[in-house]
């Protein structure tokens, strides 16, 4: 499949899907039957395949993947995709243009090949190989039977040159000198313990946070509903030395399960194996977001300010927070899942405020696909750290597809869009 971006449209162009969905042919099984069903079914299959050839060939999916051939400067690359009974088709992409069109009129150039008396042309699986082409001039040089030509993609011209007169391959060419890395943007990372300023330590004591002045012995209390079973766990400062977030962590009970290992490897008898595995009704580990204000603390009762607050995000009850944090330290960013998967966030926190808001939000009667990118390449969420804009793999649509959100906005941009899946 081909992606071609432009931020101006509404959605990228892309590579139309198969046109005829083929299906994988069953293996077979063993089973009992009569010699009637057997002749019926020989009948049968003789009726309706031409061969056993023909069989595998339909079996067969085609378009399915693509080996691009880039061009030296990326401004374009071709593909060619072999098809059923050995045909072949060339593809070109022009990435500037946003353009996938065929490489060239196979019917004309086959032609042009046996008037220049190259044996052995079809135009359906032209025999070539070198495939270069000059994009800006319309021109392609490529091999064919061991000779060397020159084909305009404009005028249809065909001309056969020396393999001197090809233009250095991407491979053979001289390549430009690699550019040096961009220093990277150092990642926040939060202190746990001493205030960015220096002035306070934060701890935990009795399941509850405190904050212990580096200079002298004032000592303040900032939660109070920390107990054995539902314990905060070390605060995070936030940049301005003033405000914390914490969780407090509810531990979890998952049960077990057991496996019979039939053939143990020392040998003898069969051994029985346990281990923890989640099954429904199971309880997972709860974390509960807090948020903190240490002067509002400090002055309890002098304003209206709160000095600690619980935002409504929701308890994390399906995996542990993974905090992402902007560069300047204000904001983080996690995923939650709830558990069921009917619901997908994205959450950005503001550690000044205490306030909060969704970058995404999908929320369904059904399930959302969130757990099994692997076998993709790509994380479910990808960061673009340029540009403050993710990449998402969503079937918001009920497709599987590619959107371009915003960070700052929340606005969602279809990246592919169609009644199919990306893969």
């Amino acid at each position: 499949m081909q992606l071609f971006f432009d931020r101006s449209a509404d959605h990228l162009s892309i590579s139309p899907p198969l046109s005829s969905k083929a299906k994988p042919v069953k293996k077979p099984y063993r089973k009992f039957i009569s010699p009637k069903t057997v002749a019926a079914l020989i009948s049968l299959a003789a009726a309706l395949s031409p061969g056993l050839k023909g069989t595998a060939e339909a079996a067969r999916v085609y378009r399915n993947q693509v080996n691009p051939q880039w061009a030296i400067d990326n401004s374009h690359f071709w593909y060619r995709n072999d098809l059923a009974k050995g045909a072949r088709e060339f593809v070109l992409v022009d990435l500037k243009k946003g353009t996938r069109e065929p490489a060239f009129d196979g019917e004309r150039l086959s032609q042009a090949l046996l008037d220049a008396e190259v044996k052995g042309i079809q135009a359906d699986r032209l025999p070539l190989d070198q495939l270069q082409f000059d994009v800006g001039r319309n021109l392609m040089y490529f091999r064919a039977k061991g000779q060397h030509f020159q084909w305009n993609r404009k005028t249809h011209k065909l001309r056969k040159i020396e393999a001197s007169d090809v233009p250095k391959s991407p491979k053979s060419a001289e390549k430009p000198s690699p550019k040096k890395p961009e220093p990277r943007t150092k990642a926040y990372r939060p202190s746990r313990s001493v205030s960015p300023d220096g002035k306070w330590q934060a701890f935990t004591r009795d399941h509850n946070i405190f904050v212990r002045a580096m200079e002298g012995d004032k000592e303040i209390q900032l939660s109070r509903d920390g107990k054995a079973d539902n314990s905060y766990q070390g605060p995070y400062w936030a940049p301005n030395s003033n405000n914390l977030v914490a969780f407090r962590v509810q531990p979890g009970n998952v049960g077990e399960v057991y496996l019979v290992e039939s053939s143990p490897k020392s040998g003898g008898r069969a051994k029985l194996q346990k281990r923890g595995y989640a099954l429904p009704g199971d309880k997972f580990t709860v974390h509960e977001l807090n948020w903190f204000n240490l002067d509002a603390e400090t002055h309890r009762g002098q304003d209206d300010k709160p000095s600690h607050l619980k935002p409504e995000v929701g308890l994390i009850n399906f995996r542990g927070p993974s905090l992402r944090w902007t560069p300047d330290g204000r904001h983080f960013r996690y995923h939650k899942i709830d558990r069921g998967h009917q619901r997908f966030r994205i959450i950005e926190v503001d550690t000044f405020t205490g306030t909060h808001r969704n970058i995404i939000d999908e929320k369904t009667d059904t399930f959302i696909w969130t757990e099994h990118t692997k076998g993709l390449g790509v994380p479910l969420v990808n960061w673009l750290h340029k540009t403050d804009e993710i990449i998402h793999i969503s079937e918001r649509d009920g497709w599987r597809h590619l959107y371009l959100v915003d960070v700052a906005t929340g606005k969602f941009k279809n990246i592919t869009k169609g009644e199919y899946v990306v893969r």
